[in-house]
């Protein structure tokens, strides 16, 4: 029925490989263009969700696009019903408090108490005059913490809204709606030449009918101003400490805010980056522009504390661009680790060798859940003997005892001092990694991917290295590190 959200669903069981989640995006027709609407989580590779926002009446299109095997669906049109006789306001991202306006059968005005006090709890009244503001895509205070602002929402028009209700339920139901101060999808009958636009309401006002109407009727009539804001189906995800406007906002209170402690705003809508009590999950970023001698690799950009685990502290040094492993003799690890609180990690950095080794081969890890110094899940990336091809697998050691899970040999060939960038991420049971030429474009599927239970808790995050024994290239050899990045 009208106003009700869209439920849709979709079946990977028939696409190869296995998928694990999917992003849904929505479209005006079978090509796109596409827009982000959020990303599920598959059971069985069977994916379920709502679309809390659907266009009454306008056909519309869904892609699936699964992970890790990068299998696309695409279903439609669909077309949700109608809204011919009623009007729906909407909350993208609390369904449940959605209302249903109805009208008046008669075009009385709607201060009179002619709609009477039986019939549909919810009267709609109509907008007021709408001004298409000039500085449009412009914003009023970088520093408000009214959702549309916060986040950069484009302004496209202004106007009000008004409408009556005629019961205690009804009014309450209201402050349920408005009261978390997020933006609000409305659809119209077509006859209004309403699109179904988004939002942001401004101060709400509850009054009564008349001065001469005894005030212990439970009527109300309500107005507020609105401005029309870019479309919010997409949001914090539902079961998650981020799930309303309000505590995004107060979490952070500037979009400057949230992308310096809690990541991009994708990452809040797909869950990754949530709110917890207190702190944000930590943004971890290192771009090395520091310099610390031999001996360590200092803080981080974001505050991390780097951590020798393994080797010696002399072959760490920073060199202003770097982070550098140097290994003066051959056969031996070196490993640095910092500390991360979120079990789940996407990590990614840029790495680069002095060689393209003799006699055996070198090697770089990335390094995730050191929950002990031989205890942890890594992505290795093992640059082979004179010919300089590049493997890459996802292994796990479990008190010293090494484990390989999944292996990939790419068709990549390392040349000396040239830039690759590994990423790493650890969802779960679930790992996945791959590697690629950092000037490139990053593949748009995993190289190896596999699933494992046994390391589960949260830890420090790492590199590693190691020159094989038997190398014969002229020493030391070093790898540099640049530009990392840490997310859940």
């Amino acid at each position: 029925m009208a106003c009700d959200p869209l439920f849709i669903t979709a079946n990977f069981n028939a696409a190869p490989g296995t998928q694990t989640t999917a992003i849904v995006e929505t479209g005006p027709s079978a090509v796109g263009p596409w827009t982000f609407m959020r990303e599920v989580e598959l059971t069985g590779q069977i994916g379920a969700t709502y679309d809390t926002t659907p266009n009454d009446g306008i056909p519309t299109w869904y892609r699936w696009t699964g992970n890790p095997g990068n299998q696309v669906i695409t279903q439609g049109p669909i077309t949700a019903p109608a809204a011919d006789d009623v009007v729906c306001v909407r909350d993208p991202l609390r369904p449940w408090a959605n209302l249903t306006m109805h009208f008046c059968a008669t075009p009385e005005a709607l201060s009179a108490a002619v709609c009477g006090t039986g019939g549909e709890p919810f009267v709609w009244g109509g907008w007021g005059t709408k001004t298409r503001r000039s500085d449009a895509g412009l914003f009023d205070r970088f520093d408000s913490q009214t959702p549309a602002d916060v986040y950069g929402r484009r302004k496209k028009l202004d106007t009000s809204i008004r409408f009556l209700t005629k019961t205690d339920a009804a009014r309450v139901a209201v402050d349920a709606l408005f009261d978390w101060g997020g933006p609000l999808q409305i659809t119209a009958p077509a006859v209004y030449g309403w699109e179904p636009h988004t939002v942001q309401p401004g101060d709400l006002v509850e009054g009564y009918l008349t001065d001469t109407i005894d005030q212990r009727w439970p009527h109300r009539l309500w107005s507020a101003p609105v401005t029309v804001v870019d479309d919010a189906g997409a949001g914090p995800i539902q079961g998650t400490v981020c799930a309303n406007w309000c505590t995004v906002a107060e979490t952070w209170p500037t979009y400057a805010d949230m992308t310096a402690a809690g990541g991009p705003w994708l990452d809040i809508l797909e869950g990754e980056t949530q709110c917890p009590a207190g702190e944000p999950v930590e943004a971890f970023t290192d771009t090395f522009s520091r310099t610390v001698p031999a001996g360590g690799w200092g803080t981080a950009d974001t505050g991390q504390p780097w951590t020798l685990s393994l080797g010696t502290a002399a072959n760490l040094s920073v060199n202003g661009t770097n982070g550098l492993h140097t290994h003066p003799v051959a056969g031996q690890f070196l490993a640095v680790t910092a500390p991360y609180s979120s079990p789940d990690i996407n990590m990614a950095f840029n790495y680069a060798a002095n060689v393209v080794p003799l006699g055996d081969s070198i090697y770089v890890f990335g390094m995730a859940r050191v929950v002990a110094t031989q205890t942890f899940y890594m992505a290795r990336v093992r640059i082979l003997v004179s010919t300089g091809a590049m493997q890459i697998s996802l292994r796990k050691r479990i008190s010293g005892v090494e484990t390989e899970l999944a292996a990939f040999a790419t068709p990549l060939v390392y040349a000396a001092n040239a830039v690759y960038r590994l990423r790493f991420s650890v969802q779960g049971t679930t790992l996945m990694a791959r590697t690629w030429l950092a000037s490139g474009t990053e593949p748009g599927t995993w190289q190896v991917t596999t699933t494992d239970p046994d390391i589960t808790l949260p830890d420090d995050i790492g590199i590693r290295t190691l020159v094989g024994g038997a190398v014969t290239s002229p020493l030391p050899i070093v790898f540099s590190f640049d530009n990392l990045s840490v997310t859940p």
